[in-house]
């Protein structure tokens, strides 16, 4: 159960895909289960629906979600981010009011410069 508890809304989604994937490959099936039209209507709500959860695995798959979800989790004390931080992860670091991600500190400048795009 507790494995359950910890699966994350990018791999409900993930796993929605896999179930989406199935039914959509599975006309021949569906239709001996369900007859023609039911067949249709369901490929195309799960082809309709792929889309949708493709879509929200790219809006909350990015850069930025990953960085908050590790600093969320339990026992992550700080991300630490040195110089070599890309644009994403220094905003975040030079972010007060995001929590657990710091910047180290011989690398301010370097990553408030990221930061700005510089």
């Amino acid at each position: 159960m507790e494995q359950v508890r910890g699966i994350t809304f990018l791999q409900w989604l993930g796993i929605a895909l896999i179930i989406d994937g199935t039914l959509t490959s599975s006309l021949n099936e569906l239709t001996d289960m369900f007859g023609s039209v039911w067949a249709h209507h369901i490929v195309s709500l799960t082809s309709i629906l792929s889309s949708i959860a493709g879509g929200m695995v790219t809006m909350f798959g990015g850069q930025a979600a990953m960085i908050r979800n590790v600093a969320g989790m339990p026992g992550v004390d700080a991300i630490k981010v040195n110089a070599q931080a890309n644009q994403t992860l220094a905003t975040i670091a030079v972010d007060h009011t995001t929590p657990k991600v710091e910047v180290l500190p011989e690398a301010k400048i370097a990553v408030a410069q990221a930061a700005r795009g510089a």
